[in-house]
Protein backbone atom coordinates (compact mmCIF):
# COMPACT_ATOMS: atom_id res chain seq x y z
CA UNK A 1 0.00 0.00 0.00
CA UNK A 2 2.96 2.22 1.03
CA UNK A 3 4.69 1.66 -2.34
CA UNK A 4 1.53 2.60 -4.51
CA UNK A 5 0.94 5.70 -2.91
CA UNK A 6 4.56 6.58 -3.73
CA UNK A 7 4.04 6.01 -7.35
CA UNK A 8 1.31 8.02 -7.65
CA UNK A 9 2.67 10.58 -5.46
CA UNK A 10 5.58 10.74 -8.01
CA UNK A 11 3.28 11.26 -11.05
CA UNK A 12 1.61 13.96 -9.52
CA UNK A 13 4.95 15.97 -8.27
CA UNK A 14 6.71 15.34 -11.99
CA UNK A 15 4.05 15.81 -14.55
CA UNK A 16 4.02 19.26 -13.90
CA UNK A 17 7.76 19.84 -13.71
CA UNK A 18 7.75 19.02 -17.29
CA UNK A 19 5.15 20.74 -18.43
CA UNK A 20 7.32 22.71 -20.29
CA UNK A 21 10.66 20.25 -20.54
CA UNK A 22 12.47 23.30 -22.08
CA UNK A 23 11.85 25.59 -19.08
CA UNK A 24 13.35 22.57 -16.59
CA UNK A 25 16.39 22.37 -19.53
CA UNK A 26 17.34 25.97 -19.25
CA UNK A 27 16.97 25.96 -15.48
CA UNK A 28 19.60 23.14 -14.90
CA UNK A 29 21.76 24.69 -17.68
CA UNK A 30 21.42 28.28 -16.28
CA UNK A 31 22.52 26.73 -12.45
CA UNK A 32 25.51 24.82 -13.62
CA UNK A 33 29.19 26.18 -13.08
CA UNK A 34 30.72 27.97 -15.66
CA UNK A 35 32.92 25.39 -16.42
CA UNK A 36 29.65 23.57 -17.17
CA UNK A 37 28.43 19.91 -16.32
CA UNK A 38 25.70 17.27 -16.68
CA UNK A 39 21.61 17.97 -17.54
CA UNK A 40 20.20 14.74 -16.79
CA UNK A 41 16.47 14.57 -18.38
CA UNK A 42 16.55 10.91 -19.53
CA UNK A 43 13.56 8.67 -19.88
CA UNK A 44 10.66 11.61 -19.43
CA UNK A 45 8.70 10.32 -22.30
CA UNK A 46 6.62 13.17 -24.47
CA UNK A 47 8.07 16.64 -23.27
CA UNK A 48 7.68 19.85 -25.26
CA UNK A 49 9.64 23.28 -25.05
CA UNK A 50 7.86 26.02 -26.04
CA UNK A 51 10.59 28.53 -26.69
CA UNK A 52 14.31 28.25 -27.79
CA UNK A 53 16.43 26.27 -25.70
CA UNK A 54 20.03 28.28 -25.31
CA UNK A 55 23.25 26.34 -24.69
CA UNK A 56 25.44 28.97 -22.88
CA UNK A 57 27.94 26.69 -21.56
CA UNK A 58 29.92 23.42 -21.69
CA UNK A 59 27.15 20.70 -20.84
CA UNK A 60 26.41 17.35 -21.42
CA UNK A 61 22.83 17.07 -21.92
CA UNK A 62 21.21 13.15 -21.66
CA UNK A 63 17.88 12.62 -23.54
CA UNK A 64 17.89 8.41 -23.91
CA UNK A 65 14.01 8.00 -23.76
CA UNK A 66 12.69 11.52 -24.26
CA UNK A 67 10.86 12.61 -26.83
CA UNK A 68 11.33 16.51 -26.81
CA UNK A 69 9.19 18.64 -29.35
CA UNK A 70 10.60 21.80 -29.76
CA UNK A 71 8.51 24.78 -30.81
CA UNK A 72 11.55 27.68 -30.56
CA UNK A 73 13.50 29.02 -33.65
CA UNK A 74 15.78 27.27 -33.41
CA UNK A 75 15.27 24.56 -31.24
CA UNK A 76 18.29 24.31 -29.69
CA UNK A 77 20.96 27.41 -30.07
CA UNK A 78 24.57 26.11 -29.36
CA UNK A 79 26.55 29.25 -27.89
CA UNK A 80 29.41 27.23 -26.06
CA UNK A 81 31.74 24.90 -26.75
CA UNK A 82 32.35 20.87 -25.81
CA UNK A 83 28.79 20.71 -25.63
CA UNK A 84 27.09 17.33 -26.25
CA UNK A 85 23.95 16.29 -26.31
CA UNK A 86 23.46 11.96 -26.34
CA UNK A 87 20.51 9.76 -26.71
CA UNK A 88 21.57 6.09 -27.09
CA UNK A 89 17.81 4.70 -27.27
CA UNK A 90 15.75 4.51 -30.01
CA UNK A 91 12.88 6.08 -28.24
CA UNK A 92 15.00 9.27 -28.08
CA UNK A 93 13.82 11.88 -30.05
CA UNK A 94 14.02 15.91 -30.96
CA UNK A 95 10.88 16.75 -33.30
CA UNK A 96 10.54 19.35 -35.04
CA UNK A 97 7.73 22.13 -33.57
CA UNK A 98 5.12 24.23 -34.95
CA UNK A 99 4.97 25.05 -38.55
CA UNK A 100 7.24 25.36 -41.74
CA UNK A 101 8.77 28.51 -41.23
CA UNK A 102 9.99 30.72 -44.36
CA UNK A 103 13.69 31.54 -45.22
CA UNK A 104 13.53 34.25 -42.67
CA UNK A 105 12.45 32.12 -39.45
CA UNK A 106 15.89 29.84 -38.20
CA UNK A 107 13.42 26.38 -37.66
CA UNK A 108 16.54 24.12 -37.77
CA UNK A 109 16.73 22.12 -34.24
CA UNK A 110 19.71 22.47 -33.78
CA UNK A 111 21.29 25.12 -34.57
CA UNK A 112 25.27 26.89 -34.18
CA UNK A 113 27.19 29.91 -35.58
CA UNK A 114 30.45 29.58 -32.95
CA UNK A 115 31.35 26.85 -31.13
CA UNK A 116 34.19 24.59 -30.83
CA UNK A 117 33.66 21.30 -29.77
CA UNK A 118 29.60 19.77 -30.40
CA UNK A 119 29.05 15.99 -30.05
CA UNK A 120 25.55 14.58 -30.96
CA UNK A 121 24.83 11.12 -31.06
CA UNK A 122 22.28 9.06 -30.65
CA UNK A 123 19.06 10.95 -31.68
CA UNK A 124 15.88 10.76 -33.85
CA UNK A 125 15.45 13.82 -35.22
CA UNK A 126 11.97 14.26 -36.52
CA UNK A 127 11.18 17.03 -39.31
CA UNK A 128 8.17 18.47 -40.78
CA UNK A 129 7.86 16.97 -44.30
CA UNK A 130 7.32 19.41 -47.40
CA UNK A 131 7.21 18.88 -51.37
CA UNK A 132 9.04 22.12 -52.07
CA UNK A 133 12.38 22.60 -50.56
CA UNK A 134 12.99 25.28 -47.62
CA UNK A 135 16.03 26.90 -46.19
CA UNK A 136 16.35 27.57 -42.66
CA UNK A 137 14.29 23.88 -42.06
CA UNK A 138 16.92 21.53 -40.98
CA UNK A 139 17.88 19.03 -38.52
CA UNK A 140 21.41 20.16 -37.67
CA UNK A 141 22.70 23.77 -39.21
CA UNK A 142 25.99 25.18 -38.27
CA UNK A 143 26.70 27.84 -40.09
CA UNK A 144 29.32 30.89 -39.65
CA UNK A 145 30.88 33.67 -42.38
CA UNK A 146 33.78 33.99 -40.39
CA UNK A 147 36.30 30.93 -40.95
CA UNK A 148 37.73 29.37 -37.47
CA UNK A 149 34.31 30.35 -35.61
CA UNK A 150 33.05 26.54 -35.83
CA UNK A 151 35.76 23.66 -35.04
CA UNK A 152 35.37 20.53 -33.91
CA UNK A 153 32.40 18.74 -34.77
CA UNK A 154 31.01 14.85 -34.51
CA UNK A 155 27.86 14.02 -35.47
CA UNK A 156 26.96 10.12 -34.95
CA UNK A 157 24.92 7.18 -35.04
CA UNK A 158 21.60 9.93 -35.16
CA UNK A 159 18.31 9.56 -37.39
CA UNK A 160 16.72 11.91 -39.63
CA UNK A 161 13.59 11.79 -40.84
CA UNK A 162 11.02 14.29 -42.53
CA UNK A 163 12.87 17.74 -42.55
CA UNK A 164 12.56 20.14 -45.63
CA UNK A 165 16.11 20.78 -46.25
CA UNK A 166 19.11 19.21 -44.99
CA UNK A 167 19.22 16.49 -42.65
CA UNK A 168 22.84 17.78 -41.54
CA UNK A 169 24.16 21.27 -43.10
CA UNK A 170 27.48 22.76 -42.24
CA UNK A 171 29.57 25.89 -43.34
CA UNK A 172 32.87 27.10 -42.64
CA UNK A 173 34.10 24.94 -40.45
CA UNK A 174 37.04 22.79 -39.64
CA UNK A 175 37.49 18.86 -38.49
CA UNK A 176 34.24 17.80 -38.75
CA UNK A 177 33.04 14.09 -39.05
CA UNK A 178 29.75 13.07 -39.92
CA UNK A 179 29.40 9.37 -39.47
CA UNK A 180 26.89 6.08 -39.06
CA UNK A 181 23.61 8.19 -39.53
CA UNK A 182 20.70 7.11 -41.38
CA UNK A 183 18.62 9.84 -43.26
CA UNK A 184 15.60 9.24 -44.63
CA UNK A 185 12.40 10.78 -46.34
CA UNK A 186 14.58 14.18 -46.40
CA UNK A 187 14.68 16.89 -49.16
CA UNK A 188 18.62 16.38 -49.31
CA UNK A 189 20.54 15.11 -47.39
CA UNK A 190 24.41 15.94 -45.55
CA UNK A 191 25.65 19.33 -46.96
CA UNK A 192 29.26 20.80 -46.67
CA UNK A 193 30.12 24.10 -47.65
CA UNK A 194 34.03 25.43 -46.57
CA UNK A 195 34.51 22.39 -44.48
CA UNK A 196 38.23 21.18 -44.16
CA UNK A 197 39.34 18.28 -42.51
CA UNK A 198 35.92 16.50 -42.86
CA UNK A 199 34.80 13.27 -43.08
CA UNK A 200 31.32 11.81 -44.07
CA UNK A 201 31.39 8.23 -43.68
CA UNK A 202 29.30 5.23 -43.59
CA UNK A 203 25.75 6.80 -43.51
CA UNK A 204 22.73 5.54 -45.06
CA UNK A 205 20.94 8.03 -47.18
CA UNK A 206 17.51 6.81 -48.99
CA UNK A 207 13.95 7.90 -50.21
CA UNK A 208 14.12 11.70 -50.35
CA UNK A 209 10.67 13.08 -49.83
CA UNK A 210 10.17 15.26 -52.81
CA UNK A 211 8.12 14.01 -55.75
CA UNK A 212 10.10 12.36 -58.78
CA UNK A 213 9.46 15.27 -61.00
CA UNK A 214 9.93 17.75 -58.64
CA UNK A 215 12.90 19.84 -57.18
CA UNK A 216 16.81 18.30 -58.52
CA UNK A 217 17.84 16.89 -54.92
CA UNK A 218 21.64 15.71 -53.39
CA UNK A 219 22.03 13.21 -50.95
CA UNK A 220 25.63 14.25 -50.15
CA UNK A 221 27.41 17.40 -51.15
CA UNK A 222 30.10 19.93 -51.17
CA UNK A 223 29.69 23.41 -52.52
CA UNK A 224 30.14 27.41 -51.91
CA UNK A 225 26.60 28.10 -51.06
CA UNK A 226 23.65 25.80 -50.70
CA UNK A 227 20.61 26.60 -52.48
CA UNK A 228 18.25 28.05 -50.71
CA UNK A 229 20.83 29.48 -48.34
CA UNK A 230 21.14 32.79 -46.67
CA UNK A 231 23.31 34.35 -49.54
CA UNK A 232 26.62 33.71 -48.44
CA UNK A 233 29.32 32.12 -50.61
CA UNK A 234 31.88 30.40 -49.05
CA UNK A 235 35.37 29.23 -49.96
CA UNK A 236 35.54 25.58 -51.64
CA UNK A 237 36.17 22.72 -49.09
CA UNK A 238 39.27 20.73 -49.08
CA UNK A 239 40.56 17.87 -47.31
CA UNK A 240 37.41 16.09 -47.34
CA UNK A 241 36.58 12.06 -47.14
CA UNK A 242 33.19 10.65 -48.82
CA UNK A 243 33.31 6.94 -48.05
CA UNK A 244 31.20 3.90 -47.08
CA UNK A 245 27.84 5.63 -47.66
CA UNK A 246 24.69 3.89 -48.93
CA UNK A 247 22.16 6.21 -51.26
CA UNK A 248 19.08 4.97 -53.17
CA UNK A 249 15.75 6.00 -53.98
CA UNK A 250 16.78 9.54 -55.50
CA UNK A 251 15.56 8.83 -58.61
CA UNK A 252 15.50 12.67 -59.58
CA UNK A 253 18.87 13.63 -58.03
CA UNK A 254 22.81 13.38 -57.57
CA UNK A 255 24.24 10.80 -55.00
CA UNK A 256 27.15 12.70 -54.58
CA UNK A 257 27.79 15.91 -55.71
CA UNK A 258 31.08 18.16 -55.60
CA UNK A 259 31.30 21.82 -56.75
CA UNK A 260 33.97 22.96 -55.11
CA UNK A 261 37.08 21.19 -53.26
CA UNK A 262 40.28 20.21 -53.23
CA UNK A 263 42.17 16.76 -51.69
CA UNK A 264 38.75 15.20 -51.96
CA UNK A 265 38.52 11.31 -51.74
CA UNK A 266 35.15 9.56 -52.95
CA UNK A 267 35.67 6.35 -52.32
CA UNK A 268 33.28 2.97 -51.70
CA UNK A 269 30.29 4.19 -51.54
CA UNK A 270 26.94 2.50 -53.13
CA UNK A 271 23.90 3.67 -55.39
CA UNK A 272 21.11 2.28 -56.49
CA UNK A 273 18.30 3.80 -57.68
CA UNK A 274 19.75 7.15 -57.91
CA UNK A 275 20.03 9.35 -61.37
CA UNK A 276 23.10 10.43 -61.29
CA UNK A 277 25.88 8.94 -59.07
CA UNK A 278 28.93 11.09 -58.40
CA UNK A 279 29.60 14.56 -60.44
CA UNK A 280 32.60 16.25 -60.06
CA UNK A 281 31.58 19.72 -61.31
CA UNK A 282 32.31 23.66 -60.87
CA UNK A 283 28.80 25.32 -60.41
CA UNK A 284 29.89 28.82 -60.29
CA UNK A 285 33.07 30.54 -61.83
CA UNK A 286 34.35 30.80 -58.49
CA UNK A 287 34.58 26.97 -57.44
CA UNK A 288 37.70 25.32 -58.06
CA UNK A 289 37.73 21.70 -58.11
CA UNK A 290 40.84 19.78 -58.37
CA UNK A 291 42.69 17.09 -56.83
CA UNK A 292 40.28 14.65 -56.38
CA UNK A 293 40.04 10.90 -56.27
CA UNK A 294 36.89 8.74 -57.26
CA UNK A 295 37.43 4.90 -56.46
CA UNK A 296 35.76 2.01 -55.64
CA UNK A 297 32.32 3.41 -56.02
CA UNK A 298 29.36 1.09 -57.40
CA UNK A 299 26.57 2.85 -59.04
CA UNK A 300 23.38 0.98 -60.25
CA UNK A 301 21.07 3.89 -62.23
CA UNK A 302 17.38 4.45 -61.95
CA UNK A 303 14.23 3.08 -64.05
CA UNK A 304 11.58 5.54 -62.11
CA UNK A 305 10.54 8.08 -64.66
CA UNK A 306 10.34 11.65 -63.30
CA UNK A 307 13.76 13.50 -64.36
CA UNK A 308 13.66 16.57 -67.48
CA UNK A 309 15.84 15.09 -70.37
CA UNK A 310 17.75 17.96 -69.83
CA UNK A 311 19.49 16.77 -66.37
CA UNK A 312 22.73 14.14 -66.13
CA UNK A 313 22.03 11.08 -66.10
CA UNK A 314 25.83 9.85 -65.29
CA UNK A 315 27.17 6.97 -63.17
CA UNK A 316 30.08 9.47 -62.63
CA UNK A 317 30.56 13.04 -64.21
CA UNK A 318 33.67 14.94 -64.36
CA UNK A 319 33.13 18.09 -66.02
CA UNK A 320 32.68 22.12 -65.92
CA UNK A 321 32.01 24.61 -68.19
CA UNK A 322 32.54 27.59 -70.57
CA UNK A 323 31.58 29.93 -67.30
CA UNK A 324 33.41 27.87 -64.67
CA UNK A 325 37.12 26.78 -64.03
CA UNK A 326 37.79 23.04 -65.63
CA UNK A 327 38.70 20.38 -63.15
CA UNK A 328 42.02 19.63 -62.78
CA UNK A 329 44.10 16.20 -61.31
CA UNK A 330 40.71 14.21 -60.75
CA UNK A 331 40.72 10.31 -60.67
CA UNK A 332 38.02 8.24 -61.51
CA UNK A 333 39.54 4.58 -60.91
CA UNK A 334 37.51 1.05 -60.26
CA UNK A 335 34.52 1.86 -59.80
CA UNK A 336 31.56 -0.25 -60.78
CA UNK A 337 29.10 1.52 -63.14
CA UNK A 338 25.40 -0.12 -64.40
CA UNK A 339 22.53 1.20 -65.96
CA UNK A 340 23.32 4.68 -66.48
CA UNK A 341 21.41 7.25 -69.00
CA UNK A 342 18.36 5.00 -68.86
CA UNK A 343 15.90 7.89 -68.14
CA UNK A 344 17.55 10.96 -69.51
CA UNK A 345 18.66 8.59 -72.61
CA UNK A 346 20.81 11.43 -74.50
CA UNK A 347 22.64 10.49 -77.18
CA UNK A 348 25.78 12.71 -75.49
CA UNK A 349 25.75 10.70 -71.98
CA UNK A 350 26.27 6.94 -70.65
CA UNK A 351 28.30 5.63 -67.74
CA UNK A 352 31.02 8.17 -67.17
CA UNK A 353 31.00 11.64 -68.96
CA UNK A 354 34.24 14.20 -69.33
CA UNK A 355 33.66 17.56 -70.17
CA UNK A 356 35.48 20.66 -70.09
CA UNK A 357 38.42 19.39 -67.89
CA UNK A 358 42.56 18.76 -67.49
CA UNK A 359 44.51 16.38 -66.30
CA UNK A 360 41.72 13.40 -65.63
CA UNK A 361 42.64 9.82 -65.14
CA UNK A 362 39.85 7.42 -66.20
CA UNK A 363 41.26 3.80 -65.46
CA UNK A 364 40.05 0.48 -64.97
CA UNK A 365 36.45 1.09 -64.38
CA UNK A 366 33.72 -1.88 -65.23
CA UNK A 367 31.03 0.02 -67.69
CA UNK A 368 27.89 -2.20 -68.33
CA UNK A 369 24.32 -1.58 -69.90
CA UNK A 370 24.42 1.84 -70.30
CA UNK A 371 22.74 3.95 -72.89
CA UNK A 372 24.18 5.02 -75.61
CA UNK A 373 27.71 5.38 -74.24
CA UNK A 374 30.19 3.54 -71.92
CA UNK A 375 32.24 6.52 -71.91
CA UNK A 376 31.56 9.83 -73.17
CA UNK A 377 33.93 12.59 -74.39
CA UNK A 378 31.43 15.77 -74.10
CA UNK A 379 33.19 19.05 -74.53
CA UNK A 380 37.14 19.96 -74.79
CA UNK A 381 39.58 18.03 -72.74
CA UNK A 382 43.06 18.21 -72.02
CA UNK A 383 45.64 15.23 -71.24
CA UNK A 384 43.60 12.67 -70.67
CA UNK A 385 44.28 9.43 -69.77
CA UNK A 386 41.78 6.86 -70.74
CA UNK A 387 43.11 3.09 -69.55
CA UNK A 388 41.71 -0.26 -68.88
CA UNK A 389 38.53 0.20 -68.48
CA UNK A 390 36.03 -2.43 -69.55
CA UNK A 391 32.93 -1.62 -71.16
CA UNK A 392 29.95 -3.90 -72.53
CA UNK A 393 26.49 -3.98 -73.40
CA UNK A 394 25.95 -0.77 -74.50
CA UNK A 395 21.95 -0.27 -75.80
CA UNK A 396 20.36 2.31 -78.38
CA UNK A 397 21.09 3.43 -81.33
CA UNK A 398 24.32 3.75 -82.95
CA UNK A 399 25.98 2.67 -78.98
CA UNK A 400 29.21 3.31 -78.24
CA UNK A 401 32.04 1.89 -76.24
CA UNK A 402 33.62 5.15 -75.99
CA UNK A 403 32.40 8.55 -77.74
CA UNK A 404 34.36 11.62 -78.69
CA UNK A 405 31.45 13.64 -80.07
CA UNK A 406 32.43 17.04 -78.95
CA UNK A 407 35.37 19.16 -78.49
CA UNK A 408 39.24 18.43 -79.27
CA UNK A 409 40.47 15.80 -77.06
CA UNK A 410 44.16 15.57 -76.14
CA UNK A 411 45.71 12.64 -73.93
CA UNK A 412 45.45 8.91 -74.76
CA UNK A 413 43.28 6.18 -75.11
CA UNK A 414 44.91 2.61 -74.99
CA UNK A 415 44.09 -1.01 -73.23
CA UNK A 416 40.24 -0.72 -73.25
CA UNK A 417 37.69 -3.07 -73.73
CA UNK A 418 34.43 -2.69 -75.18
CA UNK A 419 32.04 -5.79 -75.80
CA UNK A 420 28.94 -5.93 -76.99
CA UNK A 421 28.12 -2.32 -78.83
CA UNK A 422 27.36 -0.78 -82.18
CA UNK A 423 30.97 1.28 -82.20
CA UNK A 424 33.98 0.15 -79.93
CA UNK A 425 35.16 3.28 -80.39
CA UNK A 426 33.88 6.56 -82.17
CA UNK A 427 35.49 9.88 -82.54
CA UNK A 428 33.76 12.70 -84.30
CA UNK A 429 35.77 15.63 -83.54
CA UNK A 430 39.46 16.02 -85.24
CA UNK A 431 41.62 15.88 -82.30
CA UNK A 432 45.42 14.58 -83.32
CA UNK A 433 46.72 15.14 -80.04
CA UNK A 434 44.52 12.55 -78.89
CA UNK A 435 46.39 9.62 -79.12
CA UNK A 436 44.82 5.65 -79.56
CA UNK A 437 46.95 3.27 -79.07
CA UNK A 438 46.04 -0.49 -78.54
CA UNK A 439 42.05 -1.29 -77.97
CA UNK A 440 40.21 -4.08 -77.97
CA UNK A 441 36.41 -4.27 -79.62
CA UNK A 442 34.11 -7.54 -79.75
CA UNK A 443 30.35 -7.94 -80.56
CA UNK A 444 30.73 -4.92 -82.04
CA UNK A 445 29.21 -3.89 -85.76
CA UNK A 446 32.64 -0.84 -86.41
CA UNK A 447 35.38 -1.61 -84.09
CA UNK A 448 36.85 2.20 -84.40
CA UNK A 449 35.05 5.23 -86.73
CA UNK A 450 36.51 8.81 -87.63
CA UNK A 451 40.29 7.00 -86.36
CA UNK A 452 41.39 10.11 -88.82
CA UNK A 453 40.74 11.88 -86.47
CA UNK A 454 42.96 10.81 -83.93
CA UNK A 455 46.30 10.52 -83.78
CA UNK A 456 48.55 6.90 -83.13
CA UNK A 457 50.38 6.03 -80.15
Amino acid sequence: MKSSLLVILFFLVSAPLYADGGTQISACIAALPSKGGVCDFRNLGAITAASSIVVSKPVTLLLAGTQLTLNGTPGILIQADNVRIEGVSARTELIQGGALGNTDVNRNVIYGSALRGLEVRGITFEGIPCSVPRDNNSGIKLQNAAPGSISRVWIANNTFTGFCLHAVLIQNAIDVDVTGNTVYGVSDGIRFSDVARGQILNNVIRDTQLPNDGAFTVAIGLDTNAPLDDGISYPDCSDVRISGNTVSGYVNGEGIMVHGGSAIVVSDNAFENVLIGIGVNPFSSTDLVYDVMVTGNSYVGTTTPGALTTTGNYGIYVGGGQETERPTYVVVKQNRIRQANEIVQSVGQGGIGVGYSSDVLIEDNVISDSMYNGISLMHPNDDLVIRGNRISNVTGTSANGLHGWLGVQTGSVYSNAVDSAACGYRFDVYSPSLLFGHNEATNVTVAVAGASNVGTE
